[in-house]
């Protein structure tokens, strides 16, 4: 406190253009020293000040009186004209060797970024003829490589010019001397920072080792998991009691605990987790989730319980009120209808599913029909098709009986057949054809198949197939 007052005391007095040092004085008392400017006190010295300097009062008042006379002419000269122009001059000289070095910075990472970009699209013509397989696998490493080798220079070109731009700007600020205490002030600011920082890091280190390890163990469960239900989908592991179709959504619920979990596990050692502005956060967004997570967790229960429902499998025809369609994918949330008239796929919440009456007419082993069929059974798809001809009706009906003999996904019990709807004078000619199919996910291509066939039958005779 007395520092700062005695220095706002002798900035005043090095204002004063009529300053002169022999109005500095030195008074002694029975206890004191003081030092005065024309009857203006100054500091004061005491006993205890110079005994804790090893020298009389009297002598460490005098080393006083001539540092003080040494600042004030250096505050002066500081601040003359001439000073003040050398001042710029350093300024502009030290802002064009910042800019040169940016520029060359700038410049090496273009050209570099070049020459590895050059060395990467270089192909040795042997090692594509002889060793193309290693070859196209080295290629992609080398990529890799190249592409982290850029990020990590320009993450190294980044941090020097952001640390280059406060140490230049800090440089002009100590150039003039009314900006000398700010510079101060922000170099003390950033270097606290920066020893916090870097002290926060090394206290970090323990967290993040034990984070590490927990991802890499949790890396490779999450694999080991896909992996064994992915045998299981596709018929490489066989459980009892345990279907292929369960394999998939059973995977998806066992990895969505396994993250919670981890999750849980993670979140103590995370940088902040004790902080109340991440608890505040956490709070925050558990209060969103379960307000608006209802519905949601509604749609993944009745997800839950249609997975392990053995009549409700992907390729079941079912009716559900005014839908009717084959089921071709199943989720937590909603399943997905291919629905048997225009091949529209409808997607239907999961707890519609519970609630509702559900008509399933068949159950499929994934995309073909189960071994034991019900036995002349009314068709159960139908595929319209609208033609304008100039052909005989019954030349027409020929050559659209004879495709649906061709084509393999009909089944023959019962036989497909081709129903005439309706006539109209313009040529118009509307038919269905009624069936049943051993593969109900594939409606839309035997549609296209057959529109396709019977183009290019009529194309000679004139005909042509309205989509």
């Amino acid at each position: 406190m007395r520092a700062e007052k005695a220095s706002e005391i002798l900035t005043k007095i090095a204002d004063n253009s009529q300053f002169q040092s022999s109005d500095l004085k030195v008074v002694d008392s029975s206890n004191k020293s003081l030092i005065v400017y024309k009857k203006q006190p100054i500091i004061s010295v005491f006993d205890v000040d110079a005994h804790s300097m090893n020298l009389p009062r009297k002598e460490l008042a005098l080393n006083y009186k001539e540092d003080i006379i040494q600042a004030i002419s250096k505050y002066k000269q500081e601040r003359t004209p001439q000073s003040i122009l050398i001042d710029i001059g350093k300024a502009v000289i030290a802002t064009a060797i910042f800019t040169i070095i940016v520029n060359f910075l700038l410049r090496f990472r273009k050209i570099l970024q070049k020459k590895l970009l050059f060395f990467n699209n270089s192909k040795p013509a042997f090692a594509i003829l002889n060793f193309k397989q290693n070859f196209i696998k080295n290629e992609l490493i080398t990529g890799q490589i190249i592409k982290l080798t850029l990020k990590t220079l320009d993450a190294a070109l980044w941090l020097f010019l952001f640390v280059g731009f406060f140490a230049f700007f800090e440089l002009l600020l100590n150039f003039f001397p009314w900006t000398q205490s700010l510079a101060s002030s922000i170099y003390k600011t950033l270097s606290l920072s920066l020893l916090e920082i870097i002290k926060a890091i090394i206290n970090f280190v323990p967290n993040l080792v034990f984070l590490l390890v927990l991802s890499f163990l949790s890396y490779n469960a999450f694999k080991i998991l896909k992996n064994f239900f992915l045998k299981i989908e596709k018929g490489h592991l066989n459980i009892p009691g345990f279907e292929k179709d369960w394999a998939k959504p059973t995977s998806g619920i066992i990895q969505i605990l396994l993250f919670i979990l981890v999750a849980i596990v993670a979140y103590p050692y995370l940088p902040g987790s004790g902080t109340g502005a991440l608890q505040g956060i956490s709070l925050f967004l558990g209060i969103l989730f379960s307000l608006g997570s209802s519905t949601i967790l509604t749609n993944i229960v009745a997800g839950v319980f249609l997975t392990y429902n053995r009549h409700l499998k992907i390729g079941s025809l079912i009716e559900l009120d005014d839908v009717k369609g084959v089921i071709v994918e199943k989720g937590l949330l909603s399943i997905e209808i291919s629905t048997s008239e225009n091949n529209f796929i409808v997607t239907i919440p999961n707890s519609k599913i519970i609630s509702s009456k559900i008509t399933n007419y068949r159950y499929f082993k994934s995309n073909s029909i189960d071994l034991e069929l019900i036995k002349n059974q009314e068709p159960l798809y139908t595929i319209q098709l609208k033609i304008h001809s100039k052909l005989p009706l019954a030349q027409n009906e020929a050559i659209l009986k004879k495709i649906i003999q061709s084509i393999p996904e009909f089944s023959l019990d019962p036989k497909p057949e081709l129903v005439l709807k309706s006539v109209d004078f313009n040529t118009t000619i509307v038919y269905d054809i009624l069936f049943n199919t051993d593969y109900p996910t594939k409606l839309k291509q035997i549609e296209i198949r057959i529109r396709k066939e019977f183009y290019e039958v009529t194309s000679e005779r004139e005909t042509v197939v309205n989509n």
